[in-house]
């Protein structure tokens, strides 16, 4: 099927309402953030706060992940960027959903940098951060996990490397609302759509 056939994925700001489907999905055994001691898992937590910002995804009506921002103590200006999503029909949906997050933080939230961490086996991951201009860091010790490895993005590189190469993760479209400001991502980047306005 042609990915012009679905509805774009959309993410917007964790709401009230959707908090307990939400928790739902993000304990179901692919997408627990990861395993803490034997049988213990951490809890994935959300919130929309101004030190965290928890987005729904969307596909239609039905939740398929979270996108979540959360700022660093220490250094207001980094975030840390996560993606949990289901088993997606198409491929890149998660590299979409990242790009509109990365999009919100640098453009709407004024980051200077932003973080993920990724489990070292996670090849597909790997290759889309290193292809968008992520710089691998350190690696992370995760208790009762694998092996995983730090990666960073700059606002620098966002604007001369990230943007140029968004063509190639967005020939299906993405959506990103902060409730008050909705953006649409395609292969030219990201627009903001004026109410009612759905043509793009």
């Amino acid at each position: 099927m042609d990915p012009a056939d679905h509805p774009p994925l959309r993410l917007q700001p964790l709401d009230d309402t959707d908090r307990s489907q939400v928790e739902r999905l993000l304990q179901t055994p692919r997408l627990r953030r990861r395993v803490l001691f034997s049988g213990l898992h951490q809890l994935h937590p959300i919130d929309w706060s101004p030190q965290r910002r928890t987005f729904v995804i969307r596909e239609g009506d039905e939740i398929v992940g979270t996108v979540e921002l959360r700022q660093e103590e220490d250094e207001p200006e980094t975030w840390e960027l996560s993606v949990v999503i289901e088993q997606r029909e198409r491929v890149l949906d998660g590299a979409r959903c990242a790009l509109a997050g990365l999009f919100f933080a640098f453009e709407v939230m004024d980051a200077e940098a932003v973080w993920f961490w990724a489990p070292r086996e996670n090849r597909p991951v790997r290759r889309v951060a290193e292809k968008l201009g992520f710089v691998k860091l350190h690696p992370l010790l995760v208790p009762g996990g694998k092996p995983a490895d730090v990666f960073e993005l700059e606002r620098r590189t966002w604007q001369t490397h990230t943007i140029p190469h968004l063509a190639a993760y967005l020939g299906a479209p993405v959506e990103i609302t902060d409730n008050t400001t909705l953006w649409r991502g395609e292969s030219q980047g990201f627009f903001a759509v004026e109410p009612g306005d759905r043509s793009r």
